[in-house]
Formats: C-alpha cells, structure tokens, sequence
C-alpha cells in the first residue's frame, strides 16, 4: 500500500544534520507524481533547503523546477515559464521525477514562496474541478445574471476572498454573451489559472450564469444589497440607443413616418460634423505633443504615458504574437551623498541615454525611482547586448559626472518568453532589476 505524502513530509524525513540527510532528500524527490504530488515536493524541498534542477514528466515533455535553498526560484516547460508552469503542475497525477541535486538556478522568474505556490495551487485545482463539474471550458459563453448598478456590483464583488476584486470587474466587464472564456482571457491577457478564478468567483456569487442559463451562487450576497434606488448599468450603445429614441416623438400612426424638423437635443454640447479642413502636420507639433507627455525634469515619458503604452504594445504583441522587452533599470552613484543626486546631473544621464534608443523604443519613467526601455520586437539576447553597449559606453556617455560614479542597473522581461501577462512581465523585470543592484552589477546573466 502506498504511503501518502501529502501533508506530513516531516514525519517521513530524519533529522537535518544526520549523515541520512541527502539521501532521504534525494529519495524524497525522485519517484512519480502519482504518489508524490507537487505539494508535497514544494514542501520537501524547503525542509531540505534543497539546492538543485527537479525535472516532471516524460522525454518528450519536460517540465524543470529550479530550487535554491528550498525556494523555487525558475520554472520552465515547452509551453510557458514561472508561476504558472507549477500552478499547473497540481492537475498532473502522472509523471516521472528526477532531481539533478546541486545545480544553481540559471535566473529568477519565481517570486512567490512555495507556500504560496501550494496555496495557488490548490485554489486553481478546487476551481478548475468546480468548472468542470458544471461543464464548463475555455470555450463557454457565460452570461450576466442581472442588470446591476456600479455600486450594487462592487458591493457584491467585495464580499469575495479573492485579494484581486478588480481582476473580478475586469472579466465581468468583458462579459458580453458574445466572447466565450478563452477570448476574453485573451483580450485580458489573464492566464489560465486567473480567469479559471475569475470565472468561478464570479459564478458562486451569482453575478454569472451557466451557459445554459443555470445560477451556480454559492455566496450569500445579501449583506450587499443597498438602501437605496439605483439605476440598473446598461451598455453604453444601448444607453445612446434609449437617449436617441427619446429626443424623437413618435410620428401619428395615420401618417408616413419621417425624421422631426427639430429634435430636442440631447444636451447644450454640440460637435460640428461634415468634411474639415485639412490637418498639417509640422515638427513643432510632434515635439510640443511630446512635452505633454513627457516628465520635464528628464525629458523622459511620464510614468502614466509610459505604463500607457507599455499595455498598448503588450496587447499589440499578443495579438500579432510577436515579441516584447521590458527593460527596467535604477541609477546608483558610488559617491553620491545618501543617495541623492541633482537634478540636473540626472538630466545628464537621461538626455544621453535617449540618444542611444531607435525611434521605435520607449524610454521613460518606471515608478518613482526606476526608469524603462521598452522594446518591441526585440528578444532578450538583443536586449542585453543593447544593455552592456550602453554601460561600456558610460564613461564616454557621461564624461562629466565622473565623481559619482555612475551605475546603472537593468532588469530584463521578454513577452512571451518569459512572461505570458503584462503583469508577470513588469514583475519580473523589476526582481531582475533588484537582484542585479544588490549584487552591483549591470545586468543578470543570461
């Protein structure tokens, strides 16, 4: 009879320290995910403090769980990379286990601890089994269980255990009867394990129907319900449709009908329609659009024009299915008094390094501290290339600023290699960026 390891590997492991102590890890994480589930693996490894590559599955399809001292820092497999590659490893009950100990993680594309990962985990297994068991796929068309007013559907979306309520209004939002699951996870850029949540949070709590119009509600919504009248949310077309008809009586039935002469306008607002004028372009134009946008003290894309456009190219990219790099970077300045540098020795380092971007490339404000390229169509062998010509050049770039021994520090994320959300993307850049500052150098190897 097989033992379970489920929930108790401590009692299956002797003492850290004893002279048994690598073998029963090495027996501990080798074997088969039938009796050895994902959990239980995550769990071994951080008693162990394990060190090394644990390698799932067959010779044909590999997943790879890089661990360094218990924590699993890198996953990988043909079909994708990072949290998601183990998430999904809980609804495998088969596969062969072998683990390479001592191997060092390669990079980091993991930030979550592994009792974070079990608890993912287990939440995506619970909702996937809770879809399926209602005949729900990727390829089902939900659909909205009631007209609701904005605050009556963040009142009932708030009762959720969920942490991300906004993910939840997102999906809702997108919800139209006429995208089924997987086109709306596209259009959202969700990964599977996100809008499998989504989906059933937003069925236990009623504000989604089954495709065959059945109600799933699980929750008791009624500490939601509100003291007052609202008016139900409708979809902007439909609610133009109903102004239009009401600024046009209707026309005697005994009489041809036609347009009135003077329709009651909607509102005092009026836009002039017809053929315009020609718009020329000049420079002047472009470079005072540009100012806009830009932070004045850098010359750099704002923060919000730059997170702007870093979802526009994200959801240029998924849709066309080409490539992606973000480039996150810090300044830090050897001889730069507690951390503080002026202004204008910034506007140095900045107006120099705009000199070293295409005219394709984005290079702006990443947050308060940090600062971005992106670049479409680049991968991140380009990229660090791109990155270690810009630091080699520094000395040059930067002739005076000498005495503070400028240094900049870069974090590479390359979609979808890399990362499959817009989230996962900038996350990852910004681990990157802050392990090479600690470890001061210009950028992680690859």
């Amino acid at each position: 009879m097989p033992v379970s390891y489920d929930n108790r590997p401590s009692q299956l492991m002797p003492e850290s320290g004893t002279p048994d102590n690598v073998e029963a890890m090495m027996q501990a994480l080798q074997g088969n995910l039938r009796e050895k589930p994902i959990s239980y693996l995550l769990k071994v490894a951080a008693y162990y403090e394990a060190t090394g590559h644990l390698y799932i599955g067959t010779g044909a399809f590999n997943v790879k769980v890089q661990f360094g001292l218990g924590k699993p820092v890198n996953a990988s497999s043909p079909l994708g990379k990072g949290e998601e590659t183990i998430v999904d490893l809980f609804t495998w009950t088969d596969g062969q286990l072998v683990f390479e100990l001592g191997r060092q993680p390669e990079s980091v594309n993991i930030l979550e601890s592994a009792e974070g990962l079990v608890t993912k985990g287990e939440a995506f297994l619970a909702n996937l089994k809770f879809l399926e068991d209602n005949y729900i796929t990727e390829s089902s068309f939900l659909i909205r269980s009631a007209k609701l007013s904005k605050r009556k559907l963040e009142a009932i979306v708030n009762l959720s255990s969920l942490t991300n309520h906004q993910a939840l209004l997102d999906m809702y939002g997108n919800i139209y009867g006429t995208l089924n699951l997987a086109d709306v996870a596209e259009r959202m850029g969700f990964k599977r394990s996100e809008w499998v949540a989504a989906a059933a949070e937003l069925l236990r709590l009623g504000l989604l129907l089954a495709p065959d119009g059945r109600s799933l509600q699980v929750f008791d919504t009624s500490s939601a319900d509100l003291t007052q009248d609202e008016a139900p949310v409708v979809e902007p077309q439909k609610k133009l449709s109903e102004q239009s008809q009401a600024t046009v009586p209707t026309p005697p039935t005994d009489q041809p009908k036609q347009w009135p002469s003077e329709p009651r306008p909607v509102s005092s607002k009026t836009f002039k329609v017809g053929v315009p004028e020609m718009r020329h372009l000049e420079f002047s134009h472009l470079e005072n659009s540009l100012k806009v946008l830009s932070n004045p003290d850098t010359e750099l894309l704002s923060d919000e024009t730059f997170i702007f456009m870093l979802s526009h190219e994200f959801a240029r990219a998924h849709r066309f299915g080409s490539i992606l790099t973000l480039a996150a970077f810090c300044i830090s300045a050897e001889n730069a008094t507690d951390n503080l540098i002026s202004l204008k020795d910034l506007h140095v380092i900045t107006k120099a390094l705009l000199e070293t971007k295409r005219e394709t490339d984005l290079l702006g404000h990443f947050g308060e501290q940090s600062f971005a390229y992106l670049l479409p169509n680049v991968d991140s062998a380009q990229t660090c290339i791109m990155v270690d010509r810009i630091n080699q050049s520094l000395p040059t770039l930067l002739p005076t600023l000498g005495h503070l021994r400028p240094m900049l520090h870069f974090g590479i994320s390359t979609a979808p290699t890399d990362a499959t959300s817009i989230v996962a993307l900038s996350t990852m850049a910004q681990a990157n960026m802050r392990m090479a500052a600690e470890k001061r150098v210009n950028r992680l190897a690859i």
